[in-house]
């Protein structure tokens, strides 16, 4: 249902390598799809999601974002986000696109 849910508001595309002997998955990549037309707005109904300096977890976080309605400008691919990370166009940083609703 997450998988679903993050293909149908963020567009969302799948990549899965398959072991053609075993017919296993071996790696399952998620990333935005070329197509995500920018800017966009979301809505954020969580208290406690970072706002940080560059897209991923291994940039600094700067403060949490208030529960509210926001514009993305950019978008990113980045470590600790399947979805990708979305840059605010206050400029304040990047947040997880992972934890957003598209409007």
């Amino acid at each position: 249902m997450l998988l679903e849910n993050l293909r149908r508001n963020l567009h969302i595309s799948m990549t899965m390598f398959f072991s053609e002997k075993t017919g296993i998955i071996r790696t399952l990549i998620l990333r935005p799809a070329a197509s995500v037309a920018v800017p966009f707005l979301v809505r954020i109904t969580i208290t406690d999601l970072n706002i940080r300096k560059g897209p991923g977890t291994d940039y600094d976080r700067t403060q949490f974002i208030p529960v509210g309605v926001y514009t993305i400008v950019e978008v990113k691919s980045g470590k600790g986000s399947t979805a990708g990370w979305g840059r605010l166009k206050s400029g304040s940083g990047w947040i997880s696109l992972d934890f957003v609703n598209k409007l």
